[in-house]
């Protein structure tokens, strides 16, 4: 008996896995004790970037039912697909570690589970949940006008907080570079750029001129001085 085409279609969207990215930028969400469900509980915040491969860093604040609002800086370690964070809270005169993991590709929400410790011993643990409050992926668009390319062209799709490949700006035989503008300011004539750690979607176009002919497109450097009163 074939299926039908709706239920084909249905199956197939259901298998298809949720897309993941990194869990770079801003979170908020809620965390709960399941030891002692009745006492502890709040929001949470949280903000990840990366310092290397291995290493992040970020700040956090946590709001505690029964205490006055944390925050501060934590540091996280990647191994093994999990991002490894912690910090201290202060919590009825005690300095006591908070810890937890997320996976290193992330949706837009996830829930996982923390714990604090002191010495070796648990003394609490629970779950949280987290939504993700700043895009997952960002965008470098390109173009060129006549006489010229960039390279890569096109549309590049970076994570969050992620960093640009390296553009060249070449003119073509008989001519030069007039005008490298990002987002639409202008740069100068460079000849290449990137862009580290983007946080949001950022336009890179390129302005070429024939060789002997003068450019009419602002520069960077006149307008600062402009501002100044150089």
């Amino acid at each position: 008996m074939r299926r039908p085409l709706l239920a084909l279609v249905l199956s197939l969207f259901l298998a298809a896995p949720a897309l993941a990215y990194t869990p770079a930028g801003d979170w908020t969400g809620t965390w709960i004790s399941t030891s002692t469900p009745s006492e502890e509980g709040g929001n949470l915040s949280l903000t990840l970037y990366p310092l290397s491969s291995t290493s992040w860093s970020g700040t956090y604040i946590i709001y505690d039912t029964f205490a006055d609002d944390l925050a501060g800086s934590l540091s996280a370690t990647a191994s093994g697909g999990y991002i490894y964070a912690g910090f201290t809270i202060h919590y009825n005169g005690y300095s006591i570690p908070f810890s937890m993991s997320l996976p290193t590709a992330m949706g837009n929400s996830y829930t996982g589970y923390w714990q604090m410790t002191v010495g070796s011993s648990i003394v609490d643990y629970g779950t949280f949940t987290l939504y993700r409050q700043t895009p997952a992926q960002v965008t470098v668009t390109v173009t060129a006008g006549t006489g010229g390319t960039v390279s890569p062209a096109g549309v590049t799709t970076l994570d969050y907080y992620g960093d640009s490949p390296a553009y060249s700006i070449t003119p073509n035989a008989g001519y030069a570079i007039a005008d490298v503008q990002v987002n639409g300011f202008s740069i100068g004539t460079v000849a290449s750029c990137s862009f580290p750690r983007l946080t949001s979607n950022t336009t890179l176009h390129a302005e070429f001129k024939k060789q002997g002919q003068s450019s009419s497109a602002p520069t960077l450097v006149p307008i600062l001085n402009l501002l100044l009163g150089n």
